[in-house]
């Protein structure tokens, strides 16, 4: 409530309604910042995915959460997702990132900047943020009884 002065030198009180942002509390990043209302909850572990290619199977892993890619990863996440994302970033975007990342499991700044990367080339919203969105645009190393030669492909019609 705020004291407001009314025509004629009068004060009286007003209520003064601010719009909000909805939160889910302490979220994966560790605050209680606003996130996109499509994501459920952190990548704490990943999915297989297999695309038929050339009459032959080819299998990629994706973060996820209980077998769902609707999830987020962000700056000072640690969950097992997040190594899964640097590895598929090493694999496929190598040429456009300055050095490779180190595969520790943490979304440092180096990650994020590898995230907006893709975002950039996927010509959609660069927060460096890793979330369903992202997780379509960007090409995933698929590989055939998890073995080199990878190929970096889309997700696409894989299931």
């Amino acid at each position: 409530m705020h004291l407001v002065r009314l025509a004629g030198g009068l004060i009286g009180a007003a209520m003064v309604a601010v719009a909000v942002p909805a939160t889910t509390g302490a979220g994966p990043f560790g605050s209680a910042a606003p996130r996109p209302a499509e994501a459920a909850s952190s990548c704490n572990d990943t999915k297989a995915v297999t695309k038929q290619s050339g009459g032959q199977k080819a299998t990629a892993k994706i973060p996820a959460n209980r077998g769902s890619m609707n999830c987020l990863l962000g700056p000072g996440n640690r969950q097992g997702g997040v190594r899964t994302l640097q590895l598929a970033l090493n694999a496929c975007y190598r040429p456009y990132l300055d050095h490779a990342l180190k595969l520790d499991g943490a979304y440092r700044p180096e990650t994020q900047k590898a995230v907006r990367v893709v975002q950039r080339r996927a010509g959609i919203r660069q927060d460096g943020i890793y979330g369903p969105q992202t997780a379509k645009a960007m090409k995933w190393p698929f590989g055939r009884n998890a073995s080199p030669p990878v190929q970096c492909e889309q997700l696409g019609s894989a299931r």
